[in-house]
Order: structure tokens, then C-alpha cells, then sequence
């Protein structure tokens, strides 16, 4: 999954490669970003907040920026404006040290700041703890460069506030549908790149067995290539952070039937658009269950049409 970078105002930042990443700019407000961190033994690691329960954005990873005063909450230019009723416009301020520490303030919220049974006005997160606000948890781990776990201690330390009662959470049903809207852009992610691989499979094996002139191998291996790379590269950007590039993948999907069109290909070109019209019923900011289960069927009729048709275009291939 890929780690998504928010400045401070709250404009997600591009970057495709983070490994080799240690500053960003902001192109919204200028602001110059440095998310790398070295430990002692100059091991360099990133700090990542994983959404680990919520209503809408579960399984994202936020990568946090070092130095720099991160507020969450409900309301816009937040680094994280996230969707709950019962969130204030700014309902904490969290702080990334160099060290790996990680300091965490209430902002006099109604509901509270929870370091897992805990209230906090000020705190610090461990790495491998998680903390509470409203309906979402996030769980805070340190990734060195090649996306693994780093084990870092932090040496900062700040006292925290006096134990007070159990968050009371409120009883939810654990339903199917429910778990299709909260997961509902990684299982968007997931369907895109099953379908980018069997469409790039199809394709090589269908401009291969073009009656007349087939394409030289390397010349159809050539055109699935990038028909997986356009689709595998716009699948990062179906994030709920990205507003519109999300909208990406609909395009490249769109442009696909499209020259499946005139390519007489009908059955993957209806394949194609299933999928593209599946996107947008699941990555609305507040989906229905109903429209989740209905992009749920569509997207894996899609799976299902192009699947079929990239094994039978691999066995024609085989026995010609």
C-alpha cells in the first residue's frame, strides 16, 4: 500500500518513491517538509500513523512530517480533516521529534484524546501504541527504508495525564456490508491491480493471436506492459486523501474500453467499464450500503469477465 504524505495545511504531496525521499515541499503553502528520521546508529526511518478503526478511512498510512505541529480533526486545513460527528474542527495536535518520539495534546475536546483506556491532555505515543479520537484509532509505527518495522526508543519523554475512566465505545454491528465500507478503498486498490494484471495477460495474448499480421512478441509484451503499469500506478492514487486523482484509474479504464472498442473487443471493453463504474460508487466520501454492495457485484463481474478471457486466450496461445 502506498504511504501518503500530508503537509501540515493539508494538501497531500506526490511521491512516488519514498525510500529515497528526506524533504518535500509544499507547492500550496511552501512549507518545507523533512520526513526522514535516523536513530542512533544513523539508521534512517520514517514515522507512520495506520488508520486502524474508523468509519471510512481504514488501513490508510500517513507518513508524519518531523518538527511540525499536526492538528486532527473535523474541520478543513487540518493535516488530517476527518469525517465524525462527534470530532471537534481541531481535536488534537500531535508533534514528530528526530528522536522517534511522538507527543500528543488534546485540544480541549469534547470526547477526549485516549492513549488506549487512557485520557490524555498530553501524552507521548510508543511506537506500537495506539491512541483514540471519536471513532478513529491510529496506531503509530516506525518504517525504516525498505518498508519494514524499525525498532527505535525514543528518548524524549513527557508525563502524562492522570488516568481517567475507560473510553465507553459505542456498540457497532461487525455486518459484511459494514466492512465493505470502511475497507472499500483498499478493496478498490485490490481490484484494479487483480484486473490490470489478467487484462495485460489478455492483451499480449490477443495482439499475439491477431489473425493477419500478430505483433512480434516483444511488440505485444510491450503494449501490456504499459497498459499494467497506467493501471497499477493510478491504483496508489485511490486514496480518500487524493480528492480527484483518485479518478485516475476511471480514465485509464475509460480509455482502455475505448480502444477495446475499435479494436472489436467487446466482451473486455464491457469489462473494463464495469470496473470504472465501480470506482466512483466505492471511493464517495459517505457511501450507502447498499451502493458498497452493488460496486462490491460490479467489481467482481469485472474480475470474473476478464479473468475468463485471459485464460482462454492463454490456452488458444499454448495450443497454437
Amino acid at each position: 500500500m502506498a504511504l501518503l504524505v500530508c503537509c501540515p495545511c493539508g494538501n497531500p504531496l506526490d511521491c512516488e518513491h519514498l525510500e529515497v525521499v528526506v524533504t518535500l515541499t509544499c507547492p500550496r503553502c511552501r512549507r518545507e517538509l523533512t520526513i526522514e528520521a535516523e536513530d542512533k546508529n544513523h539508521q534512517s526511518f520514517h514515522g507512520v500513523l495506520t488508520v486502524m478503526e474508523g468509519p471510512y478511512w481504514v488501513g490508510e498510512q500517513f507518513v508524519l512530517p518531523i518538527g511540525e505541529d499536526l492538528t486532527l480533526g473535523k474541520g478543513a486545513g487540518n493535516w488530517l480533516s476527518l469525517e465524525s460527528d462527534v470530532l471537534a474542527d481541531q481535536h488534537c495536535r500531535l508533534r514528530f521529534s528526530p528522536d522517534g518520539s511522538v507527543e500528543i495534546e488534546d485540544l480541549s475536546s469534547e470526547s477526549g484524546t485516549w492513549i488506549g483506556p487512557t485520557s490524555v491532555v498530553k501524552g507521548r505515543l510508543e511506537p506500537g501504541q495506539s491512541f483514540t479520537i471519536g471513532e478513529y484509532r491510529f496506531k503509530l509505527t516506525m518504517l525504516d527504508a525498505l518498508g519494514g518495522e524499525a525498532v527505535v526508543k525514543p528518548t524524549a519523554a513527557m508525563r502524562q495525564a492522570p488516568s481517567l475512566p475507560a473510553l465507553r465505545r459505542v456498540g457497532t454491528k461487525h455486518s459484511p456490508t459494514t466492512w465493505l465500507v470502511r475497507n472499500r478503498f483498499q478493496i478498490a486498490r485490490w481490484l484494479i491491480r487483480s484486473f490490470a494484471w489478467l487484462t495485460a495477460v489478455y492483451h499480449f495474448c490477443v495482439l499475439r493471436l491477431r489473425p493477419g499480421a500478430p505483433l512480434e512478441g516483444y511488440w505485444a509484451f510491450l503494449a501490456a506492459l504499459v497498459i499494467l503499469g497506467a493501471l497499477l500506478l493510478s491504483s496508489r492514487r485511490v486514496t480518500l486523501a487524493h480528492r480527484y486523482l483518485k479518478y485516475v484509474s476511471v480514465a485509464a479504464l475509460v480509455v482502455l474500453a475505448v480502444t477495446d472498442v475499435v479494436g472489436a473487443r467487446p466482451a473486455s471493453a464491457i469489462a473494463s467499464l464495469l470496473l470504472a463504474s465501480t470506482l466512483p460508487l466505492f471511493t464517495t466520501l459517505v457511501p450507502s450500503r447498499v451502493l458498497a454492495v452493488f460496486a462490491g457485484v460490479l467489481g467482481l463481474v469485472s474480475i470474473l469477465i476478464i479473468a475468463v478471457l485471459a485464460i482462454n486466450n492463454v490456452l488458444a496461445l499454448a495450443a497454437s
